[in-house]
């Protein structure tokens, strides 16, 4: 017995009720959060293997005091030296 062929207009209805069903699926998933207590309360820490976590706190001097710019601020009025043209916008 011959097989019929395959109707193009079913295989592209399907095609679109599958896409629409996916969609559908993806649209309605809670979002996901993450938390860094994952690194703690892992499987691996299930089966006895415990994470490298290494936690710095730096108390020393230098992290009161403030950084101190030596760069002045731009000034419209002065004519900077360079090989610039007058009319391109440079970013740094």
């Amino acid at each position: 017995m011959k097989r019929p062929a395959l109707d193009p207009r079913s295989t592209t209805d399907r095609s679109r009720a599958l896409l629409a069903g996916v969609v559908l699926a993806l649209a309605t998933l809670p979002p996901a959060f993450a938390d860094d207590t994952e690194v703690f309360f892992s499987q691996g820490a299930a089966r006895g293997i415990r994470p490298n976590v290494l936690f710095i706190v730096d108390t020393s001097g230098s992290m009161a005091s403030m950084v101190q710019l030596r760069k002045r601020p731009y000034d419209a009025g002065i004519n900077y030296p360079g090989d610039c043209a007058q009319d391109t916008i440079y970013v740094t």
